[in-house]
């Protein structure tokens, strides 16, 4: 194969280049809105004091508070899901996750079908923070839909309180490990999206798991989770940079396959 002429490298690499920027400025983009949540929630003040050894698994609450949870079990009760609840009531100005939604949906199991009418989501097709990809399926009578800026969160399986925004789609069917949450008009999309997945949302997510051998969140036990409510033009600010964050993803990817795309090109000319 012959080499490739240094317009054509010049390209490739500017292509590369601008690729690898835009996924740095994805990361910290993301950094920042991460950042701005915690200075505000309060949480770069706050230390988790973990305690060591056996007593690190327990927590010594009162028997009314076992009582309001319906449980009482050490996971309900771990330290670090404490932590964050007193945080969160101490600072005031939290909404349970129910509050904001319009709707909860638990999705349907398809199979997956190249041929197929609809797109279609698993857990396997969120990444980052959004549903990255999509396969097909023919979906049945009655089937719900995810439409664009919906969340969708795993409730199933090992990956529990994974979650991520449907931007890339307009409407997709989704699994039946999946819950739909779609979000009302009192909170951005995204600001919600950056909250669920920082370990504010996460903790809380285990919190609520039940079982032992396959793990499940109930819709109801997700709609429990406390979410720190902050000025408008602050949530504003930071669903725009968790956007932004996802936008220069996109656009890293793009330039990445554009790359490709011509190396490729180039590959299949020079061996005519």
């Amino acid at each position: 194969m012959p080499e490739a002429p240094e317009d054509f490298q010049t390209t490739i690499d500017v292509l590369v280049r601008g690729s690898y920027t835009a996924r740095e400025k994805n990361r910290a983009l993301y950094w920042q809105a991460q950042q701005l949540l915690e200075s505000e929630v309060g949480l770069d003040k706050l230390i988790l004091e973990k305690p060591v050894g056996y007593t690190a698994l327990f927590s010594k609450v009162p028997l009314s508070q076992t009582f309001l949870a319906r449980r009482v079990d050490a996971q309900c009760f771990a330290p670090d899901a404490l932590f964050y609840e007193q945080a969160l009531l101490t600072r005031g100005g939290c909404e349970p996750l129910a509050h904001l939604l319009d709707a909860t949906v638990k999705g349907r199991q398809h199979e997956e079908v190249s041929s197929g009418t609809a797109d279609y989501c698993s857990i396997k097709h969120i990444s980052a923070r959004e549903v990255a990809d999509v396969s097909r399926c023919f979906p049945a009578k009655g089937t719900q839909f995810a439409e664009k800026e919906d969340l969708l969160l795993a409730i199933t399986g090992a990956t529990i309180g994974k979650v991520g925004i449907v931007k890339r789609n307009s409407r997709l069917a989704f699994s039946g490990d999946l819950l739909r949450l779609k979000v009302n008009r009192d909170v951005n999309p995204y600001y919600l999206l950056l909250v669920l997945d920082h370990s504010i949302g996460q903790v809380q997510f285990n919190r609520w798991i039940t079982g032992s051998t396959n793990g499940h969140l109930a819709p109801r036990d997700a709609g429990r989770v406390l979410v720190p409510r902050l000025k408008p033009e602050a949530e504003t600010r930071i669903g725009a940079l968790v956007a932004e964050s996802l936008a220069r993803r996109v656009e890293s990817e793009c330039l990445l396959t554009q790359a490709k795309q011509r190396v490729e090109e180039f590959i299949e000319q020079a061996i005519k």
